[in-house]
């Protein structure tokens, strides 16, 4: 739509999608490639000069870069021969391009925890259920009555199908222990969040209380980990500030 008008009105302009990854701790693989592939086609169709891939850390930043490897990837392939690239196989890409991995391993873990997001059906605008259960109270995730102990359950079983081969990729990269370690956060995180969501949702106020305990004492490893993680590749600036968002509503 914003396209056809520019292109209409003699406008030079840039599409400029992005990776989908702000908001979601791990990526939102549907949404990016949707996304991404939506911006080549319109430009190529309404003649636009460039396309501008986009990344975004709202509220914190809480995802590693290793999430926005997928959107880096599709952006680059889409932008740059979309014919030739329209049914890419991403976790090839991945394996290949951006994690060195032979093993086939690292571009399936990212991929397929990006598609986290849609665990638990619907959609929420711009983020994932994961990330939103840090940014309110957590009183109200009994306000949806679709969510219960048991599909948060299920999601915990989910994300470690998919991080238990992990431990036997063959990532060529300088930075691999990096880089693994940056997955194991984003899964850290989803389940963190699961484990928040099943502390209050718990009927048996025994069962609750326990899960609470166990909540809050995982948060201060899991953010002793976070800070560790975040300052090997990151700058200081910012990360007091990702903390307090992280735990404001604990």
């Amino acid at each position: 739509e914003h396209g056809r008008k520019f292109a209409e009105a003699g406008i030079p302009f840039y599409v400029c999608p992005g990776t989908s990854a702000w908001c979601s701790l791990a990526g939102r693989t549907s949404n990016a490639l949707g996304n991404l592939l939506n911006a080549a086609e319109n430009g190529l169709k309404h003649g636009a000069t460039g396309y501008l891939n986009t990344d975004w850390g709202d509220n914190g930043h809480w995802q590693p870069l290793p999430a926005s490897y997928l959107g880096f990837a599709a952006g680059a392939a889409y932008s740059w021969a979309l014919d030739a690239n329209r049914s890419l196989s991403l976790v090839d890409a991945l394996n290949r391009f951006a994690f060195a991995d032979p093993s086939d391993i690292s571009g399936r873990i990212a991929y397929d925890l990006g598609e986290m997001y849609q665990f638990f059906g619907g959609r929420l605008h711009n983020g994932s259920p994961f990330f939103r259960i840090y940014t309110q109270p957590l009183e109200t995730l009994r306000d949806n009555p679709e969510w219960n102990v048991p599909m948060f359950m299920q999601a915990l079983e989910r994300i470690d199908q998919i991080m238990a081969p992990l431990e036997f990729n063959l990532i060529q990269r300088p930075d691999a222990p990096l880089l693994i370690e940056e997955l194991e956060l984003a899964a850290w995180l989803m389940r963190h969040a699961c484990q928040r969501a099943i502390a209050v949702l718990a009927v048996d106020p025994a069962q609750q209380a326990q899960a609470r305990h166990g909540v809050e004492a995982d948060f201060q490893t899991l953010t002793s980990e976070y800070s560790r993680i975040w300052l090997l590749r990151n700058r200081p600036g910012g990360l007091s500030d990702s903390l307090a968002k992280l735990g404001k509503h604990l």
